[in-house]
């Protein structure tokens, strides 16, 4: 009885070991997990999504039996920019450095407990594009009457345009500003100018133009003019002729019926009289000859007022009463010779 139970369990004991060493050679079958035993991944295929003058963007295609992947952005000296460690298929990188070349690596990771090694890496480089400086506008100036006005054609990708104007040698400047037109009037210029236009642009892929520098002269030329009649507010009046330039500036000569003594001006905005011809400013006051050794205190622009054409109109300052100039008054020979 002993020794049938002893074959018995020889040969049962000798057919496992056959089952296993089948298991492990020819009988593959065996395993239920084969296909992921001692396996190495596959390599991605890397390629450029998007780029501009401070990012990159790249893609993958997915590798079986991945589970996330690894990358690296280096620049062209090798320094690590960036890493990370994703499950998506692609990667973005800013705040990077225009016309530079970046090499990107990137390789697969397999599922924890899946047996599969990483992938072999794979390398790819790309380049930021360089910024393109804007072209230069081409300015052309043209005065009529008393405005200037400078114009050039528009500029491509050019969002707006920057001026400047000041007189010819001189650093300081008289005006400047930003506009998104293709020009700019000037008004009230006498004399010799320089005149620069620039383009500008809201987009990082772009750089300011250089300035286009143009030099030109106005010269202040007679408009207009006609004969009026003053009243000092105190019963006196007397005639005078008024003369408008091409500047929007005014003279009245022989303001108060003296040679050589005139009342030069200029309109504000606001339509007051600021006198350009004082010998001193105090405060609100200006100080303007009447003769060799009489001046008229007037008020600055709060107490005054001007409105006409070379047609009618009437202009009014201040010194503790009202003094108008009105136009026109009939001329005659004899005021045409005296007054002109």
């Amino acid at each position: 009885m002993k020794q049938n139970l002893f074959k018995y369990m020889m040969r049962r004991a000798g057919g496992i070991f056959l089952l296993a060493a089948a298991c492990m050679g020819v009988f593959s079958s065996c395993s239920d997990n084969d296909d992921t035993l001692n396996g190495k991944l596959d390599k991605t295929n890397v390629e450029v999504l998007s780029q501009s003058v401070s990012s990159l963007s790249f893609t993958w295609k997915a590798i079986k039996n991945a589970s996330q992947y690894a990358y690296e952005l280096s620049d062209p000296d090798g320094n690590l920019v960036e890493s990370g460690v994703t499950t998506d298929l692609a990667a973005s990188f800013t705040n990077l450095q225009p016309n530079t070349t970046y090499q990107l690596k990137v390789w697969a990771y397999g599922a924890y407990g899946s047996g599969y090694e990483t992938s072999e890496p794979i390398y790819l480089t790309a380049t930021t594009p360089a910024i393109v400086q804007l072209g230069t506008p081409k300015v052309t100036v043209v005065t009529s009457g008393a405005t200037t006005t400078a114009s050039w054609k528009s500029v491509e990708h050019a969002k707006k345009y920057e001026y400047y104007v000041k007189l010819k040698g001189a650093d300081k400047v008289l005006e400047s500003g930003t506009v998104t037109d293709t020009e700019v009037a000037l008004y009230g210029l006498v004399g010799e100018y320089e005149l620069g236009v620039k383009s500008l642009s809201t987009s990082e892929a772009y750089s300011d133009s250089e300035y286009d520098k143009v030099e030109f002269k106005v010269e202040k030329r007679e408009v207009w003019r006609t004969v009026g009649t003053f009243n000092d507010g105190a019963g006196h009046s007397w005639k005078a002729t008024i003369v408008a330039y091409s500047n929007d500036t005014y003279t009245i000569l022989k303001w108060y019926g003296n040679e050589g003594y005139d009342l030069e001006f200029s309109v504000t905005s606001g339509g007051n009289v600021a006198v350009t011809n004082a010998y001193k400013d105090d405060g609100s006051w200006y100080y303007v000859r009447t003769d060799a050794t009489h001046h008229l205190t007037v008020h600055h622009t709060y107490h005054s007022s001007f409105s006409g054409n070379s047609t009618s109109g009437k202009m009014t300052i201040y010194n503790g009463k009202d003094i108008t100039f009105t136009w026109p008054v009939p001329v005659t020979e004899s005021w045409r010779a005296e007054g002109t």
